[in-house]
C-alpha cells in the first residue's frame, strides 16, 4: 500500500505520544502527515472551502474574513479558521503565510520538500500549533499573537522546524516518560506542569546535551518568561538499535534592562580614552562646564541668559598644540557667548590647547578663540582670580562677572 498523506485527529493533543507510537508501527514509510486536536469554533470557515476558493479564484471573503495569494504570498484576515493545514496538498510546495486577526482551532504545518514562512500577528490566535517537515523541507513559525488555551500542551515541534515567540505561548499539562525506551501505552508517565512545548527528532546520542541543542535549533523564545521543552530524542546505538528517551529543557528570557551603570560607566571610560589626545581626557558627556582630565573647570557657555549643555571634543593642531570643540545642541545659537575664570587659562596653557572652538548643533563653527588671545585680554583688563571673562562673537562687548556676581562690561 502506497500512502502518500495522512489527516490525523486528536481528542487531544496529550495524546500525541502514544498516538506517535503506533502510528510509526503502522505507516513505516512516513508518508507526510497533518495532525490536529479535533475541537472546533463555532461559526467557522472551513480550511477546504477558503483553500478552493483561492484556487479558483485567486481570493475568498465570506464578509468576515478575506484570503488573498499573491505569487507565493497567502495573506488571511479576520474570521475564524477550522482545521488549518499548510502543506503542499493544499497550497504550493514553497510559501509565506501571513494571518492578521484569525482565529484558529488547529495551524499544522508540513514542508514536505519545500518551505514555509508562517506569521500569527498579534491579534491572532490558535489553539495549537503542529510542526513537522519531510527531510529536505524547512518550516518556520513567527508568533506575534497567542497560542494555545487548554489545559494541555497545544505546541509540537519535529523534525526541521523552528518556532520564534514574540508573542503569548500559553502552557499547560505536559506527559514525561523518563524511561528510556518505554512503551507509551504501557509506562507510567509523569504529568509536568507549565510545558510550553514538546519538541521531537533524531540525533547523535540520547543525551541532556543534545536535548538542549535540539530545543536551542527548534526554538527562539523573545517574551519574557520561562519555557519549558519536554524533548524526546531518537538515536541509534554502534549496534543500529533504535532507541528513544524524553528529557527536560528549561530557556529562561528576562526582561530587557538595558546595560547595568557599571556597564555604562567602562563603556564610557572606553570611549573617553578613545578620545584622548597627547594624554589629555575630555568628557564623553553631554556636560554643564568644562571637563578635562577627570576634573570639571568653570568654562560654561550660554545662549542669552540661557545655560547651554556642549560636548566636548579633542583634536590635533597644526605644529603638535591641541584644540578643544565646545557643540551647543542648537542649531541657530544667537547671542552664544563663553564664560571662564583665570583657572580655565591656566589649565588650557598648561595641557596645550591653543583653540577654543564654539560649533552649533551640526557641527559647524560659531565662533574660534586663541588661547593666546583669550589670555591677553584677560591681563589687559587687569582681571582677578574671582572675576569670569565673558566673550561672544567679533562684534559683541566684551564682558566680566565679579565677585558680586554682576555681569558689566569691561574697563
Amino acid at each position: 500500500m502506497n500512502v502518500i498523506k495522512t489527516t490525523c485527529f486528536l481528542a487531544d493533543m496529550a495524546d500525541f505520544k502514544v498516538f506517535n507510537e503506533i502510528y510509526g508501527k503502522h505507516f513505516v514509510s512516513k508518508p507526510a502527515r497533518s495532525c490536529f486536536a479535533a475541537k472546533t469554533l463555532p461559526g467557522a470557515v472551513s480550511w477546504g472551502e477558503v483553500v478552493n476558493g483561492l484556487k479558483t479564484k485567486g481570493s475568498y471573503t465570506d464578509g468576515k474574513m478575506t484570503a488573498t495569494k499573491d505569487g507565493d504570498t497567502y495573506t488571511f484576515t479576520g474570521g475564524e479558521l477550522e482545521g488549518v493545514s499548510i502543506s503542499s496538498y493544499w497550497l504550493d510546495a514553497n510559501g509565506k503565510i501571513y494571518f492578521n486577526g484569525v482565529q484558529m482551532d488547529v495551524l499544522s504545518i508540513y514542508a514536505d520538500e519545500g518551505k514555509y514562512y508562517v506569521v500569527l500577528n498579534k491579534d491572532t490566535k490558535t489553539g495549537s500549533v503542529w510542526m513537522d517537515t519531510g527531510e529536505n523541507g524547512e518550516a518556520k513559525l513567527v508568533n506575534e499573537g497567542t497560542i494555545g488555551g487548554g489545559a494541555y500542551t497545544s505546541v509540537v515541534v519535529n523534525d526541521n522546524s523552528h518556532l520564534t515567540n514574540k508573542g503569548t505561548l500559553k502552557t499547560g499539562e505536559g506527559e514525561y516518560y523518563p524511561t528510556i525506551d518505554c512503551e507509551y501505552v504501557k509506562e507510567e508517565k509523569q504529568i509536568i506542569s507549565n510545558v510550553s512545548a514538546y519538541a521531537w527528532d533524531h540525533v547523535k546520542n540520547g543525551t541532556q546535551e543534545e536535548a538542549e541543542k535540539l530545543v536551542d535549533r527548534m526554538f527562539s523564545f523573545e517574551t519574557p518568561g520561562t519555557y519549558t521543552v519536554i524533548a524526546t530524542l531518537n538515536w541509534e546505538d554502534e549496534n543500529g538499535d533504535p532507541h528513544h528517551k524524553d528529557f527536560i529543557v528549561t530557556r529562561t528570557v528576562g526582561e530587557d534592562e538595558g546595560p547595568s551603570e557599571e556597564e555604562i560607566r567602562h563603556d564610557m571610560e572606553m570611549k573617553r580614552q578613545a578620545e584622548a589626545i597627547g594624554g589629555v581626557y575630555g568628557s564623553p558627556y553631554w556636560v554643564k562646564q568644562l571637563y578635562l582630565g577627570y576634573h570639571s573647570y568653570n568654562l560654561r557657555l550660554f545662549v542669552g541668559e540661557t545655560r547651554e549643555n556642549f560636548r566636548e571634543e579633542l583634536s590635533w593642531s597644526a605644529g603638535g598644540s591641541k584644540g578643544v570643540s565646545l557643540r551647543v545642541n542648537d542649531e541657530n545659537p544667537e547671542k552664544l557667548t563663553m564664560r571662564f575664570d583665570e583657572k580655565v587659562l591656566e589649565v588650557l596653557e598648561r595641557t596645550n590647547i591653543t583653540t577654543v572652538t564654539l560649533l552649533n548643533k551640526s557641527g559647524a563653527a560659531v565662533m574660534q578663540y586663541n588661547v593666546s588671545d583669550l589670555r591677553a585680554a584677560y591681563d589687559q583688563y587687569g582681571l582677578s582670580d574671582a572675576d569670569q571673562l565673558v566673550v561672544g562673537g567679533v562684534d559683541d562687548d566684551v564682558m566680566k562677572i565679579g565677585a558680586d556676581g554682576q555681569l558689566v562690561p569691561v574697563e
